[in-house]
């Protein structure tokens, strides 16, 4: 099956997207894409149902060995800045070892 991918808004911010997680796969990797990259600073991750994944990569379909696991009912703030060449993360993945996990995600400009 493919990864699902989610587009936060690239017209207006602060972008709000809430979804269920896969409800079949466990640790299926879920595409964050942040439209709005160029202007985004923060992004905010909550689980709702049990404790989640977020990575910046993945293996394959699957949630990459790289991770952080997120605490449900835990809203996670992640900055976002320009590197040292002026590129910035256009994306991240979500995942929950549990099957069909609420996941709510607000990606915001400014300080």
């Amino acid at each position: 099956m493919a990864m699902t991918e989610v587009n936060l808004s690239d017209n207006t911010l602060p972008s709000i997207a809430r979804f269920t997680l896969d409800g079949s796969t466990a640790n299926k990797a879920h595409q964050i894409n942040l439209r709005a990259a160029d202007s985004a600073t923060k992004v905010t991750v909550r689980f709702d149902d049990a404790d989640g994944k977020i990575a910046f990569e993945t293996s394959g379909d699957s949630i990459h060995a790289n991770h952080i696991v997120i605490t449900k009912d835990s809203p996670t703030e992640i900055s976002i800045a320009p590197g040292p060449h002026g590129n910035r993360v256009s994306k991240f993945y979500v995942a929950s070892a549990t099957t069909g996990t609420a996941v709510s995600i607000v990606c915001e400009c400014g300080p």
